[in-house]
């Protein structure tokens, strides 16, 4: 679809990756993983109708949980 999701795919089961996002018109960029708890903070780009999402978001490493830290721009990345 030229739309992007993110997964996570581990390396002792290769063939059982988890889908982290499902957002079949909106693009997740740049992730970054959480140096303490596993999360994944992004950035959600949204074209058109779906702009208004554009942000900062975090979601744990099962897929639950996912919080909009920011509503546009900045990189993604965790402080240290």
């Amino acid at each position: 679809s030229g739309h992007y999701d993110l997964w996570i795919l581990d390396l002792d089961d290769p063939l059982n990756p988890v889908q982290l996002t499902s957002t079949p018109t909106l693009d997740e960029q740049e992730p970054s993983w959480s140096p303490l708890d596993g999360r994944v903070v992004f950035r959600l780009r949204g074209y058109k109708k779906d702009a208004k999402r554009d942000g900062l978001y975090s979601v744990a490493s099962d897929g639950s949980d996912l919080i909009r830290l920011t509503d546009a721009g900045s990189q993604p990345d965790w402080l240290r």
